[in-house]
């Protein structure tokens, strides 16, 4: 598979994901997936599988499940009315589907008491957040405006790997380059959505600094030019400990964004003390030639 049509692949299947962990209610059916990505049932299910680690029906029902659970332990909802919001008409069917899951009914699991804790290893799981109009007053921590924002041209690196790691990507860089280049504004593109992609491993992003006008970029990085256009972003900079909660909230409002990325005012290091302006937009965007990741070869 030749690299534009693996990048389609993964963007398509990162919506779809997108669409069952946002409605898990929705009736999905393998054939209704794949004929969205562009696949026939037998070779979608085979790419599913691969990226996801499970078939689509398997993640479907484990997701719905995620879900119950949290509701089920942390709501008084009636068992119902989870049920159906899950996408099961049928309680009795819920029902074994729950404890298949759980290993108990979901009227015992609730008066037990547990509350299933929601930090997962790996993999991609439900987020409750989606599952709240408004969760932990986001909106009010976060507030938010349009603007519209001109073209930046960078001298740019691509990292391929977790998003957790890109301190490591900027210390190289702080390394390499001298001095006179850490105070330039620095930018973090992500291409990959940290929720729907099918592997940690595979995320990729787009590293580095505003180039100055008529500036070729150093030896070692290449131009990349962040389209203007349409954005939204977090009023204030904030700090690394709350990119986490900002960046569920900036997710959940605008799932379709075509670009997502972090400005830093000076080369964000050291890591943990960084703070960001978090902006995402809708201008028409996709990494240019020198940033896609090769196809696997073999």
């Amino acid at each position: 598979m030749n690299s534009d049509r693996l990048y389609e692949l993964e963007q398509n299947l990162a919506h779809l994901v997108g669409r069952i962990l946002r409605s898990p209610g929705e009736t999905f059916t393998t054939e209704t997936l794949a004929e969205e990505a562009g696949f026939d049932r037998s070779h979608w299910c085979t790419l599913f599988r691969e990226r996801v680690g499970e078939s689509p029906g398997s993640f479907i029902r484990r997701i719905r499940m995620e879900m119950a659970r949290h509701r089920i332990a942390h709501t008084s909802e009636p068992i119902d009315k989870i049920a159906v919001d899950c996408g099961y008409h049928n309680l009795s069917a819920f029902c074994r589907a729950f404890r298949r899951f759980c290993g108990s009914a979901p009227r015992e699991f609730r008066h037990s008491g547990i509350k299933p804790n929601q930090k997962f290893d790996g993999g991609i799981h439900w987020n409750s957040t989606w599952d709240e109009p408004e969760p932990d007053g986001l909106a009010r921590r976060f507030p938010f405006r349009f603007t519209i924002r001109p073209a930046v041209r960078i001298a740019a690196v691509q990292h391929i790997g977790s998003y957790s790691l890109l301190g490591g990507a900027y210390a190289k860089l702080a390394e390499t380059f001298p001095a006179e280049f850490h105070n330039r504004h620095f930018f973090t593109v992500y291409w990959d959505n940290l929720w729907t992609h099918p592997a940690d491993g595979t995320m990729r992003s787009t590293i580095g600094f505003a180039l100055l006008p008529n500036e070729s970029p150093p030896s070692g990085l290449v131009e990349f030019i962040i389209p203007g256009g349409r954005y939204v972003r977090i009023e204030r900079a904030i700090r690394r400990t709350e990119r986490h909660d900002g960046w569920l909230w900036m997710t959940r409002k605008w799932p379709d964004a075509t670009i997502s990325m972090d400005e830093h005012s000076g080369i964000p290091l050291p890591w943990e003390a960084a703070e960001t302006i978090v902006w995402t937009g809708t201008p028409v965007v996709r990494p240019n030639a020198k940033h896609r990741r090769p196809a696997k070869s073999g």
